[in-house]
């Protein structure tokens, strides 16, 4: 095969299967680019700030996040939904592009009043306003990547994403060398994320779409009715921790916040990178709905395939190797942050889990009943963390969100069977787990081993990923060969 044509491949879409590997190669290895160049920021910030000002920063940033997703209210996920079942549709972009103006000036004002009420230190108050700025620029990046999403072209998203975490690490780092202090990180964060925004609403501008001013109130309210339910769908885990990081900081200290911050950092990122491997099948998943119930299934099950993959060796290897993880990152100071993080890593694996049943329920159009689901587990949150606070402190409130997902997670599975959108859970699903429980066995009795063992977590990490890889690939010549039968 010609390089140009193996080139080509990571920028055509060709055929169902190739596409689906091309979004999730531009996703997913986007994702982790960036998640690696934000940890590398996140970690010289909390080594230099320390766990109280990295406490502040990482509390506002929580309040804020929370009040820009319940303000988004699911618009960019329906765009996504709506511009790839007909290509017809794209001429409603401006509609769109529009109502999501309204929604984040709304967020703007919303986090600037709210921010009177939750805190009487002005130094956070002002932190909450800078980075709320930031979010505001972010809401339009998000908007512009809906886009690129429903054209299927994720190569788009990949390259300004990447940009604006250079920019942004860039003027981070920066600003907290000339002025260590957590308000310093938050105006690197708005500086430069607004520098790369600029550049990509004028390339949109003038090469992808006019961006244009549309006053449709009638377009606006049936977006509305059908995304507000999505409100959630896609950030439910992550919204948890945000939720979870702001109840520590109204009952504790900020030294608590940032133990805690620095164990969900790291969770974030896996749950970020799980979402982006669901949402690559997204489109395909909507465009096949009306046309092959078949393709439908079988693109389904290829995602939940890989979840299940993906889940076992991360908690088992979340688990065995949390110490090492922190102290890697963040050094000894943070060390009581590993029984935090060992917890939560069994939401990782859950959320991973969850999203392809989240995702066909979307597709499907009942993410009404997804949303209901998704309250019960906030409400249900918010009083585990309220009960297991006073007793077991930054640990009981991640111990409530485990739990809440866990309960979550049986809800979707259920609705989905009752409404019998798909089959989801049938014999070669089983077949992937059971491999990939043999595999992970295989796999960390021997990086168990004392040599091994105490590699530095740089190598450990690769290693593990390899010899997973290898342990899945026999399993798969095994079955072929005695079973006639892929588990792929």
């Amino acid at each position: 095969m010609k390089f140009k044509t193996v080139i080509s491949l990571f920028f055509r879409n060709i055929g169902i299967r190739q596409t689906v590997i091309k979004n999730a190669f531009w996703l997913v290895g986007t994702q982790v680019a960036i998640s690696l160049l934000n940890i590398v920021l996140l970690v010289l910030a909390a080594r230099v700030l320390g766990a109280t000002e990295y406490g502040k920063f990482a509390y506002a940033m929580a309040f804020v996040s929370i009040i820009a997703v319940m303000i988004d209210l699911g618009v960019s996920s329906i765009m996504t939904r709506e511009l790839a079942k007909e290509s017809e549709r794209e001429k409603e972009f401006s509609s769109f592009f529009s109502l999501k103006i309204i929604l984040s000036a709304c967020f703007f004002l919303l986090t600037f009043s709210i921010s009177f009420f939750i805190t009487d230190d002005i130094f956070i108050r002002k932190i909450i306003w800078i980075l709320s700025g930031f979010v505001f620029t972010e809401s339009f990046f998000q908007i512009i990547y809906a886009f690129f999403r429903s054209r299927q072209k994720m190569e788009y998203e990949a390259i300004f994403h990447v940009g604006q975490v250079l920019a942004i690490i860039f003027c981070g780092v920066i600003a907290i060398i000339a002025a260590p202090s957590a308000e310093s990180l938050s105006w690197g964060y708005f500086i430069g994320s607004s520098a790369v925004l600029f550049i990509l609403l004028c390339c949109v501008h003038f090469w992808v779409v006019p961006l244009r001013w549309s006053f449709a109130k009638q377009s606006w309210m049936v977006i509305l009715a059908m995304s507000w339910p999505l409100t959630f769908d896609f950030v439910a885990s992550w919204m948890y921790l945000s939720v979870d990081t702001f109840m520590i900081g109204l009952f504790s200290q900020p030294h608590q916040v940032g133990l805690f911050s620095v164990a969900t950092k790291i969770i974030a990122v896996i749950i970020t990178i799980a979402g982006l491997v669901s949402r690559s099948f997204y489109p395909a998943l909507s465009k096949f709905l009306k046309e092959s119930k078949e393709k439908f299934q079988s693109i389904w099950d290829y995602n939940m395939k890989i979840a299940i993959a993906l889940t076992l060796p991360l908690i088992v290897g979340g688990v065995m190797f949390a110490s090492r993880i922190i102290n890697a990152f963040y050094g000894p100071d943070y060390i009581a942050s590993v029984p935090v993080f060992q917890v939560l890593i069994f939401l990782a694996g859950i959320t991973l889990l969850s999203y392809p049943y989240n995702m066909v329920l979307a597709v499907c159009g009942y993410q009404k009943h997804n949303f209901v689901i998704i309250i019960i587990g906030f409400v249900t949150n918010i009083i585990l963390n309220l009960l297991l606070f006073s007793s077991l402190g930054i640990y009981g409130v991640a111990l409530a969100t485990v739990i809440t997902s866990m309960m979550v997670l049986l809800l979707t599975v259920a609705l989905t069977y009752r409404l019998g959108i798909v089959v989801p859970l049938d014999w070669p699903l089983l077949k992937i787990f059971l491999a990939a429980a043999i595999s992970c066995i295989v796999v960390f009795t021997i990086l168990a081993q004392a040599p091994l063992y105490y590699l530095s977590i740089v190598f450990l990490v690769p290693l593990g990923i390899v010899l997973y890889g290898i342990c899945m690939f026999f399993m798969e010549y095994i079955s072929r060969t005695f079973l006639n039968a892929s588990i792929l």
